[in-house]
């Protein structure tokens, strides 16, 4: 087996284990406001450095690997470390070349798995799932850079923290969630309900971005569009397959609708921030991260290190209570948990590694 998916998995837990280690160590580089460059900086540490890595990582399993391959991991590598580390130091002319970097090797990591997917033998379902993923990959990488680029030259209207709320929302539920989703409905039966709950959720995350990135229009049609695919897809799960693993992601969607609702009765813009952290964290740390976690470790050696890394979601729910709740020492004891089970889990993949060149 090639060690180019294990080498993927390497660096997302490593550079994640380092992130966490610095928050623990200075937990007010991230306290306060969450739109500032340090904040954004573990954010990105978390989609790229860890999330897009373990996804990628797991879209390698599958195909031919080459030398070219090879050099990616380098040049990912390099270039989601490069991303956060500019947005830490506030060097935002850095910031948009690295993200000039990562829509070129984002466009090459799609195209392959798109070329992939056009010859697989899996069934359509999860090849249209994973084929919306990776274009929303694209997408946010692209995005990603023209708000990077407007940093320095204010070439879009509006204001910016609409464009990181369209831009975030579109990496966390358009790539992470539909890519985790493809991934776990490797072998569905084909039907119509889960086909028609894909393309509404699919057209409710584009609908939502539009109107987030531009803030203008109503999310409420979008966001239950969105929703009520999230809902279709988990109640279709739990009447086929009668299994509860879909509950995670039905969580991350109830949680959704709460806050959704919260902001459309109150109207009040100073409870806005406040609970879309209380969104981010819940819904993207806890529920999405915690998913990756999982399916991540399923296969590895049943070690201690594994065994530390599974703890994740305990960690991660300290931090967002941290987080939401201003506790430094919660945050902090979150921060040095989700550090310690990150490197807990680079140890258990290096002993994966030593398993499967044996094999």
């Amino acid at each position: 087996m090639s060690r180019v998916p294990f080498l993927y998995g390497l660096f997302a837990h490593g550079l994640f284990a380092v992130a966490l280690a610095l928050v623990a160590w200075e937990p007010t580089s991230i306290a306060g406001f969450f739109y500032h460059p340090r904040m954004i900086a573990v954010v990105h540490t978390l989609t790229l450095g860890w999330l897009s890595s373990s996804l990628i990582a797991d879209s390698y399993r599958e195909g031919s690997i080459g030398r070219l391959d090879r050099i990616g991991v380098v040049l990912w590598a390099a270039t989601a470390s490069g991303l956060p580390s500019h947005f830490w130091i506030e060097e935002f002319g850095g910031m948009a070349w690295s993200a000039g970097a990562l829509v070129i090797l984002a466009t090459a990591f799609s195209l392959r798995g798109l070329a992939l997917l056009a010859t697989s033998e899996r069934p359509w379902i999860p090849r249209m799932i994973e084929s919306f993923a990776w274009i929303n990959f694209l997408a946010t990488a692209a995005i990603g850079l023209v708000i990077g680029l407007n940093r320095t030259h204010s070439i879009l209207p509006g204001y910016s923290l609409h464009h990181a709320f369209g831009h975030a929302h579109l990496a966390a539920a358009g790539w992470v969630g539909l890519m985790l989703l493809a991934r776990r409905l490797r072998n569905p039966r084909g039907d119509l309900w889960l086909a028609a709950s894909v393309i509404a959720l699919q057209v409710g995350i584009l609908g939502c971005f539009v109107v987030l990135f531009s803030g203008e229009g109503s999310l409420l049609p979008v966001g239950i569009l969105s929703l009520g695919g999230w809902i279709s897809i988990a109640v279709w799960i739990l009447v086929r397959w009668r299994s509860l693993a879909v509950l995670p992601v039905s969580l991350a969607a109830l949680l959704t609708a709460a806050v959704a609702i919260h902001l459309l009765a109150s109207g009040d813009a100073t409870a806005i921030p406040h609970w879309l952290l209380i969104y981010g964290v819940c819904g993207l740390l806890w529920t999405l991260g915690g998913a990756v976690a999982n399916g991540w470790t399923a296969t590895l050696p049943d070690s201690l290190a594994a065994r530390l890394f599974r703890s994740w979601w305990l960690w991660a729910t300290l931090l967002g209570v941290g987080l939401v709740s201003d506790r430094l020492l919660v945050l902090r004891v979150g921060a040095a948990g989700l550090a310690l089970a990150s490197a807990a889990g680079f140890a258990a993949t290096l002993a994966w590694m030593r398993v499967s060149r044996r094999v």
